[in-house]
C-alpha cells in the first residue's frame, strides 16, 4: 500500500458511513493504493457493526495494541495519515 490511513473512532455510529465516503471519494483523485484502518477504541454504539457492513476497511478494536502494532509493523515509505474524529468533524493529523 501506498497510503494508509488510520482512523480511530469512539462512539461514532451516526459519522462513519459519511466519513468512509469521503475518504474513498478523495484518495479515487490520488490514484494510489490505499487502506483505510479503523481502530475502534471503545465504541459502546453501533459503529463496529456500521464498520463491518463495509468489506473494505480493515477493523481494530483495540487501539493500545492497535497503535503499538502499527509502530512495528509499517514497512519503510509508506504514507500514514491518522484522521481524527470529534464530534462527527473529521480532521486530518500531520
Amino acid at each position: 500500500m501506498d497510503v494508509s490511513l488510520i482512523v480511530p473512532v469512539l462512539n461514532e455510529q451516526e459519522n462513519v458511513r459519511l466519513l468512509y465516503e469521503e475518504i474513498t471519494a478523495a484518495l479515487k483523485t490520488v490514484q494510489r493504493p490505499y487502506e483505510l484502518l479503523f481502530i475502534d477504541d471503545g465504541s459502546r454504539d453501533a459503529t463496529w457493526a456500521r464498520l463491518e457492513e463495509n468489506p473494505f476497511v480493515k477493523l481494530v478494536d483495540d487501539a493500545i495494541q492497535a497503535h503499538a502494532n502499527l509502530e512495528v509493523s509499517l514497512p519503510p515509505g509508506p504514507h500514514v495519515v491518522e484522521v481524527q474524529m470529534g464530534n462527527g468533524e473529521p480532521r486530518v493529523v500531520p
